[in-house]
């Protein structure tokens, strides 16, 4: 073989090595050209497109969809998609602080009218379940939203009061949930986006009806909850022990449930076993012996072979980096404080 025909084998032999290679089974490639495939949750905290989890994601090309109705996203911030919202990322990281994502999901934890407002205690009640706010929580009204941005921090003796409606994304505890995002559903709402309370829990698995809502640690009895009325759904037609993510009326102390809409109680148990899962959220409780800890009262994360970057803790909020079982759970490679 000539020497030139050596160096064209070698060039073809090259081309096609470089071909598999970015067309093959595995999920890396070359920062910023291929990526890897992810599924993340955590808060907004800039747009350009979007900022989740320190990541700058283009969304141009991607389905929006905001408690659970497809949007056609604005590209003025701060409209449908706001500072302080909880949402999911799915798409590809590039691996140098740019992403792709082909879908944004934002769901709401719970809407409805305020009962009890205890500002000492930077808390507030919504039907029933506790929500907590910091000086990180952000907070809006309808009205804002023209392109202004969340306000940060929030002062419940001025901000609300008892039977206003509001929308809360956040963290769920073992004790309700802390509040990333408040919104106040205030006379510029939109009807459809006003007139709604919403709820999510889990119905009890023996039929009877009984619901746990998220932030709580026990079952209220169908009695005592629902409204079985007239137009109401009887709860006890729903799947035992689902989860849900109840719209409807909440009057008296009683919800009457207009819509059921089963969901994945986190976003884990909506992604294939395996895939690689970023997750920020509150540390509700930790087994050192087992070297296990849950995260948003949900997930549970294995963190025995993870490299560990701060103090674990029952309070603390983190960032979760591993790859999903497939029961939802996290087998963590990475856990850092996420500030």
């Amino acid at each position: 073989m000539t020497i030139r025909s050596t160096l064209i084998a070698t060039a073809v032999a090259l081309a096609v090595a470089s071909g598999l290679t970015a067309c093959g089974g595995g999920s890396d490639s070359t920062a910023g050209i291929g990526g890897t495939g992810i599924t993340t949750t955590g808060t907004i905290t800039g747009f350009g497109s979007i900022i989740v989890n320190g990541v700058h994601y283009d969304i141009d090309s991607a389905q929006i969809e905001k408690d659970g109705r497809r949007k056609a996203f604005r590209k003025d911030p701060n409209t449908d998609l706001r500072i302080g919202m909880l949402v999911t990322v799915k798409g590809v990281d590039h691996g140098d602080g740019t992403g792709t994502a082909s879908e944004v999901i934002y769901r709401d934890e719970i809407q409805g009218p305020v009962s009890v407002i205890e500002p000492a205690n930077d808390k507030f009640t919504v039907m029933g379940v506790d929500v907590t706010v910091d000086t990180d929580t952000r907070f809006s009204r309808c009205g804002d939203d023209d392109g202004k941005e969340p306000r940060k921090g929030m002062n419940l003796a001025n901000d609300l009061k008892v039977n206003d409606r509001v929308e809360v994304s956040g963290y769920r505890t073992d004790s309700g949930i802390r509040a990333t995002y408040v919104e106040l559903k205030d006379a510029s709402c939109s009807s459809d986006d006003k007139d709604d309370d919403e709820i999510k829990g889990t119905f009890r698995s023996d039929g009877s009806g009984d619901f746990k809502p998220v932030g709580t640690s026990s079952y209220l009895s169908m009695a005592s909850f629902f409204d079985t009325g007239s137009g109401c759904t009887d709860p006890r037609t729903l799947q035992a022990g689902g989860f849900y993510e109840l719209k409807g009326r909440y009057q008296g102390g009683k919800f009457c449930i207009v819509e059921a809409e089963p969901e994945d109680e986190h976003p884990g148990k909506g992604a294939s076993a395996g895939s690689h899962m970023e997750m920020e959220g509150i540390v509700t409780s930790i087994d050192t012996a087992a070297q296990t800890l849950v995260l948003n009262n949900t997930v549970t994360v294995y963190y025995s072979s993870a490299t560990v970057k701060t103090g674990l803790s029952a309070g603390v909020k983190v960032e979760v980096k591993g790859n999903l079982n497939s029961d939802g759970s996290i087998n963590a490679t990475e856990i850092e404080a996420d500030d």
